[in-house]
């Protein structure tokens, strides 16, 4: 290999190592912020979709959140669900870095591609894999917990056990999977648009290189 084709390798692999980075930190943010912000505790107390739902149901059922419970399971739950559901991370790197690192240009212009279609596989599987620890957390962490949510409650009615179910095993993993399938969505787009423009950088300082000179 003389030095002409040793510069262009260097500056394919400067480019692949780009493309990686992107991947990276789409993924990592995709987890780390997005997929985080739905699961972990709110700013506010507020924004608390679930305490709020106890809450109504402790109302409606004449019964008083025990907090110093509800905050430790909660807490149990949402660090062991958001750990289980960091497997995107890895996952979803090693499945779309495949394609990249099997490039191998044909043509002078060739660029690394992220497709749409390769993009709704991962996320398929990653929303699929994701329901079922959703649901296996809930029942592990959260259902089998319900006797310590309120106050001077030993049996729970079959009313609010009924609407505990009915939020927990229906309408919370609903929302939670319907909630990651948006972020998964955002993140692919960007994705897509940033594998591109880092193509489009490429090719331009490769039909602009010095190297061209030397041909």
């Amino acid at each position: 290999m003389n030095e002409l084709e040793n510069l262009e390798k260097q500056q394919l692999d400067n480019y692949i190592l780009a493309v990686k980075d992107i991947i990276t930190n789409n993924t990592n943010n995709l987890v780390d912020s997005d997929i985080s912000s739905l699961i972990m505790s709110p700013p506010l107390e507020s924004m608390d979709i679930i305490k709020n739902k106890l809450i109504e149901l402790g109302k409606k059922n004449d019964l008083i959140l025990n907090i110093n419970n509800l905050d430790n399971i909660l807490s149990n739950y949402r660090d062991k669900l958001f750990k289980h559901l960091s497997f995107i991370k890895k996952y979803r790197y090693d499945e779309i870095v495949k394609d990249v690192d099997d490039f191998k240009p044909v043509k002078n212009l060739d660029i690394i591609k992220i497709t749409k279609k390769k993009l709704n596989e991962v996320d398929k599987n990653i929303v699929s894999k994701s329901k079922k620890i959703i649901k296996d957390d809930t029942s592990k962490y959260i259902c089998s917990n319900y006797d310590s949510f309120y106050i001077n409650t030993t049996n729970i009615s079959s009313k609010l056990l009924k609407s505990l179910n009915s939020f927990f095993n229906t309408e919370y993993p609903r929302d939670l999977i319907d909630g990651i399938e948006l972020k998964l969505l955002v993140k692919d787009t960007t994705l897509i648009n940033g594998v591109k423009e880092q193509g489009e950088r490429y090719l331009f300082t490769k039909t602009n290189s010095r190297l061209n000179d030397l041909n």
